[in-house]
């Protein structure tokens, strides 16, 4: 039991080898297996932590041209809607503008953002009916932001 909690590194490979022990009593069993959940879910609390800090740590090593940034036309890919439904500026500054807020940036989504931003300000200034021009320069502003957030100006 303690060379299993020892090395509990893969707490689902620990939890196997104690349950399948049959040399251990059912109770030092059950306390070995809750002191693993126990241990399993600190860890898990920590990693959630963690997660912020690292999409940080992605965002600026991408802004000072250590990483790449993801490829657009993958992210446009992943973006595309089905032929025939066509999303409102509005709405897709909306996208755009939550991912870009100054307030409350949703790291690691750059991307996406400036993608939402340069569909809102085409189609307002070339759609079917042109959007005014406060909304348009609205859009704008965001795909100012978003160019910002991805390092370009």
């Amino acid at each position: 039991m303690a060379e299993a909690l020892a090395h509990a590194g893969d707490w689902t490979v620990a939890a196997t080898k104690l349950r399948g022990d049959e040399s251990l009593e059912p109770l030092v069993k059950r306390a070995a297996l809750e002191s693993l959940t126990v241990r399993a879910n600190k860890a898990l609390l920590e990693s959630h932590k963690v997660e912020p800090n690292r999409a940080r740590r992605t965002w600026i090593a991408r802004m000072l041209a250590l990483e790449p940034w993801p490829d657009e036309k993958q992210i446009e890919a992943s973006l595309s809607v089905p032929t025939g439904i066509v999303e409102s500026p509005a709405a897709l500054n909306g996208r755009a503008s939550a991912i870009v807020d100054p307030d409350a940036p949703r790291i690691g989504e750059e991307q996406r953002a400036l993608l939402f931003a340069r569909r809102a300000v085409a189609t307002a200034t070339t759609g079917p009916s042109p959007e005014p021009l406060t909304a348009v320069a609205a859009y704008r502003t965001t795909l100012a932001r978003a160019l910002h957030r991805v390092g370009r100006s």
